[in-house]
């Protein structure tokens, strides 16, 4: 197989069982440091207090303050410091940007076939943790929409105007990540600075979308933007010969994935046409 990138690392992971606020990987020894942290777009860096992860430069961390739900990177470390607190905002997480697996180019996205990246894990990666001090959400549903994949754009619950502004969001790259694990898929979009998620059951046999839920209230009766990019992408995804038959796969839009992969703590393989991966 030809441009076949392969992550690789000692520990094997297993998939969580859909976790609502997977944890942030925690160092076994902190070490208190004022930390400067770039975040993209912004000239300036910003410093942090730090007392509950080992960092490093190179390292993403979630913050607190006027950037936060913004990830950033680690430019320098400072453990030689006294500072006022109150003078400070602080690092909330340090997400685990282990990517394993072999991905391979398909269209606009790199898709494995074997990796561990969840949807919580990979939401992990992206958004901020919730707040510790919270009592968490709870979440409840009501009826979720049911469609045709094949055929869902003529549907009376389909909107022409807002099918268009699916397909926009499809062009954009905003359908950062989608998962198909059997009959359960998830997609994960973001729309400028806000993440959303859409969740539906995909029958092979019959081709029937089912228990199509947004993270969105978009008004009734259409389906919102969201979920017709979701369905969009999966038609897209059953088009292509690598992942027409398969039934559980994981596709990354390909800047997203760039970017993750830059800062993923697994060694990155890439692999030429005959080479064969390294034993390790």
């Amino acid at each position: 197989m030809k441009n076949v990138i392969g992550f690789r690392d000692s520990e094997v992971l297993s998939v969580p069982q859909r976790p609502e606020n997977p944890p942030a990987q925690a160092p076994a020894e902190p070490v208190k440091s004022v930390v400067f942290v770039r975040f993209d777009g912004i000239k300036k860096e910003y410093q942090y207090y730090n007392d509950r992860f080992d960092l490093a430069p190179g390292d993403r961390v979630f913050v607190s303050g006027k950037l936060f739900g913004r990830p950033g990177v680690v430019t320098h470390v400072n453990t030689r410091f006294r500072i006022h607190l109150s003078d400070y905002e602080i690092v909330l997480a340090k997400p685990d940007m282990r990517m394993t697996g072999t991905f391979s180019p398909v269209r606009d996205k790199m898709v494995s076939l074997d990796t561990d990246l969840s949807p919580e894990r990979f939401a992990a990666m992206v958004t901020p943790p919730a707040d510790p001090d919270e009592e968490p959400d709870e979440i409840v549903c009501g009826a979720g929409w049911e469609t045709m994949l094949s055929d869902f754009e003529n549907d009376e619950i389909s909107d022409p105007e807002i099918g268009k502004e699916g397909l926009h969001l499809c062009l954009d790259g905003a359908v950062v990540y989608f998962s198909r694990r059997q009959e359960a898929c998830t997609a994960i979009l973001r729309e400028e600075d806000v993440w959303h998620r859409v969740d539906f059951l995909y029958h092979d046999g019959t081709g029937r979308v089912t228990n199509l839920f947004c993270d969105c209230v978009y008004p009734p009766p259409y389906l919102c933007r969201h979920a017709c990019a979701a369905l969009l992408t999966l038609k897209m995804l059953l088009n292509q010969e690598m992942t027409q038959d398969c039934a559980s796969f994981t596709a990354v839009d390909r800047a997203a994935f760039w970017r993750m992969a830059a800062g993923s703590e697994a060694p990155v393989m890439l692999l030429a046409e005959g080479i064969a991966p390294a034993v390790p």
